[in-house]
């Protein structure tokens, strides 16, 4: 039994083995190759995108589906504890996917479950399914992962979505540039973890500096001149949306990641949209 709370549960090997499976997704709902088997979702913190997009695809193939999408409303609310929680639910289920708004929740129900865990985004830690999704697009999009430049940006102290991914990018040999908010600079434990397991530098970029960096690298994905949905964000960093709009005029890069700050601990993150415009599209 194995479960997924972080990237690093994952080899390269097995990375590219879920890509091709994913190439399949059509033959896979055909021959409902999860038929049979339950997956139960618990959600600690609200989620539309995420819950639903594993609901449908357990459905899609063949599977069933018992959620939870308000833990306030459940035993929690009593006193259950999540290793209660943990033992009580594998009982009803094949496999577990859990969200939760506390670092290293979903690990500690997976040492309590007697079913795999899949961890759906927990507190400012990680979400790895996220970086599958996007490991994905990138690699449809440009064939390979080796060698892309992707600028992350944004709330890269608190956005799960962003440690998973640049563990990831290192991992495949792709070139990370930072552009973090005003005071929300990746976590030391992220740059030290970079470099011990990976032997990958990673130094934050000026404004500045980036053109430098990027103008020369074919475009895929290209930022907008500001930020998309700027609603979106609970409070507007103006030194950040400077930058973003002096970095945005003629520079062609591989992809550009955008988290936006939001209540919580979980900001959610944005992908660039089409090749050769100006879009953005909001994911997760």
């Amino acid at each position: 039994m194995r479960n997924l709370i972080s990237i690093a549960d994952l080899t390269n090997e097995e990375i590219e083995e879920i890509f091709m499976l994913a190439d399949s997704a059509d033959q896979l709902r055909g021959a409902k190759v999860a038929s049979g088997q339950i997956m139960a979702t618990l959600f600690y913190e609200p989620s539309t995108r995420t819950r639903l997009s594993f609901e449908s695809a357990m459905q899609r193939l063949g599977g069933s589906v018992i959620s939870c999408s308000d833990m306030k409303a459940s035993s929690t609310a009593k006193g259950e504890t999540i290793a209660d929680t943990a033992k009580v639910v594998s009982s009803y289920a094949d496999v577990l996917v859990v969200r939760h708004n506390w670092d290293g929740a979903v690990q500690a129900m997976a040492e309590h479950a007697d079913v795999p865990v899949i961890n759906a985004g927990d507190g400012g830690h990680e979400h790895p399914t996220q970086t599958l999704c996007d490991l994905y697009t990138l690699r449809q999009e440009k064939g390979a992962l080796k060698g892309l430049t992707v600028v992350v940006c944004g709330d890269l102290k608190n956005g799960r979505t962003i440690h998973s991914l640049v563990f990831a990018l290192a991992r495949f040999g792709a070139n990370v540039v930072t552009l973090a908010a005003n005071g929300m600079e990746l976590p030391q434990y992220v740059i030290e973890r970079l470099e011990r397991e990976y032997g990958y530098g990673l130094a934050p970029v000026a404004a500045d500096d980036l053109s430098a960096v990027v103008t020369e690298t074919d475009a895929l994905y290209l930022t907008p001149k500001q930020p998309h949905q700027l609603a979106l964000f609970t409070q507007v960093d103006q030194v950040i949306q400077a930058r973003l709009n002096t970095m945005a005029t003629g520079l062609r890069y591989d992809a550009f990641y955008m988290t936006r700050k939001q209540h919580g601990f979980s900001p959610r993150a944005a992908f660039s949209g089409h090749r050769g415009d100006a879009s953005a599209a909001a994911r997760r």
